[in-house]
């Protein structure tokens, strides 16, 4: 079964419903370190893009959905529809700032994506009471795997109603939101917990998820979560003192763990489809890190003969890759942390076909404690 709803922060998963467990996506595309945004140094609108007719559609477990959109775009502002309760104008700055115009029809800081995490600010849109929301960035660096794929390097936003504790007001709606850089929003928390993923979305010429053109992939590890033991000296704690403590402490060498991925790729499409590879390599798998960037490819150390390769895959016909990557970057250090990974086949085209999941590397000091 495909699952969706993977968040990252730090080591705890937000998840909603079925999504329960941490599976692979089907067909989905991996949006990685090319546009991991340094949210100080970059206008808003790569975090929120503005262009006219720009559509994300977000989906609940159920199929109910919430759909963003921009109906309206001047030179410095664009209408938008969905993203509160009512109708707002947003417009950004070179600094990272988005202002919003509501029914007040004056402008006030919504999206600071400058702002470090933990600082607060607030606004009210309507000039009502009950409408005097406060807002904070949780983190910056967060893996998001929704059903238009799996996005690197998000912003998570909280935000909180003011008169929170006035019966007659509701908590504020959205309550979470989560940005993916130039893309926009990805995921959304409404007032009563249910958790929206990205399912379809048009960002100026860009449509998300990708055309598959018939060929689609799923990309399973062996488990969701592996274990990785530093090096070290370990003493285990006294119990007593009568008589007294004698327990030898031990020298621990490092257990790096491995993973194991099977990468499946299926034509459903109705006719023959061929792809042409520049060497003897395949495919390839990458684990990306929460900032977006490569930390470990299952091709790195390989040598593949340079000769070109073609696969042809008949109506209906599957093709099952596999590979192993052991959980240290590339200069050799454990990882520890929450990473996605992302297959695809290496053709001349480039990756048109590839599958996300996401694992978790515990790194422990020692399996004893």
């Amino acid at each position: 079964m495909t699952s969706f709803g993977y968040i990252s922060q730090g080591f705890r998963v937000v998840t909603k419903g079925f999504l329960l467990r941490m599976c692979p996506l089907l067909g989905a595309a991996l949006f990685l370190s090319s546009q991991v945004l340094d949210a100080g140094n970059v206008p808003a609108t790569q975090w929120f893009p503005l262009q006219k007719d720009n559509v994300w559609v977000l989906q609940l477990t159920n199929s109910d959905t919430r759909t963003i959109s921009c109906l309206q775009a001047s030179r410095s502002r664009s209408l938008v529809r969905g993203l509160f309760q009512e109708d707002v104008q947003l417009r950004g700055n070179s600094s990272g700032t988005l202002l919003g115009l509501g029914s007040t029809r004056h402008w006030q800081t919504l999206f600071r994506f400058n702002r470090r995490n933990g600082l607060k600010w607030g606004f009210n849109l309507t000039g009502e009471s009950c409408s005097a929301e406060q807002a904070n960035w949780i983190t910056n660096k967060e893996i998001v795997v929704t059903p238009a794929g799996t996005f690197a390097g998000c912003r998570h936003l909280e935000l909180a109603a003011l008169t929170v504790t006035n019966s007659a007001c509701a908590a504020a709606d959205p309550s979470e939101l989560w940005f993916a850089p130039n893309v926009g929003p990805v995921a959304l928390k409404s007032a009563n917990g249910d958790l929206y993923l990205l399912s379809s979305a048009k960002i100026g010429k860009q449509s998300l998820p990708p055309a598959t053109n018939g060929v689609v992939a799923t990309l399973t590890p062996d488990r969701d979560s592996y274990v990785n033991v530093a090096s070290g000296i370990f003493c285990p704690p006294c119990v007593t003192s009568s008589p007294p403590c004698e327990i030898a402490c031990r020298i621990g060498d490092a257990v790096t763990a491995t993973a194991h991925f099977t990468f499946e790729v299926i034509n459903q499409s109705p006719d023959p489809v061929t792809f042409t590879f520049p060497t003897s390599q395949q495919f390839d798998i990458d684990l990306i890190d929460q900032s977006g960037a490569i930390v470990k490819a299952w091709s790195d150390g390989q040598a593949f003969a340079d000769i070109v390769t073609t696969l042809t895959m008949q109506p209906g016909q599957t093709n099952t890759f596999s590979g192993d990557i052991l959980l240290a970057d590339r200069q050799g250090h454990q990882l520890g942390g929450v990473y996605a990974a992302w297959a695809f086949l290496t053709d001349s085209s480039g990756p048109t076909v590839q599958a996300t999941t996401s694992i978790t590397v515990m790194l422990v000091e020692s399996l004893d404690l």
